[in-house]
């Protein structure tokens, strides 16, 4: 009985932690996000979710690659 309580315990704790790390990285992408929406160009995504490999990080990825594509293009423009 007692085995069973600690491993519920310890599981619930690691899903909280994991769920913790996902949910931070999703907002830090929609930070990033909001202020491409603003027409800030000086966002930076967080190199944490940067060196993810899970689909938060492909998503990060994608993002620094949309704002370092719009950035060459205005560059040029001017």
């Amino acid at each position: 009985m007692f085995i069973s309580i600690a491993l519920l315990l310890i599981t619930f704790f690691l899903v909280f932690s994991e769920t913790k790390k996902i949910a931070a990285a999703i907002i830090d992408t929609e930070k990033v996000l909001i202020q491409l929406s603003e027409g800030d160009l000086s966002a930076t995504v967080n190199p944490k979710s940067l060196k993810r490999t899970d689909e938060i990080g492909s998503m990060a990825k994608a993002l620094e690659r949309t704002l370092s594509e719009l950035r060459n293009i205005i560059t040029n423009i001017q």
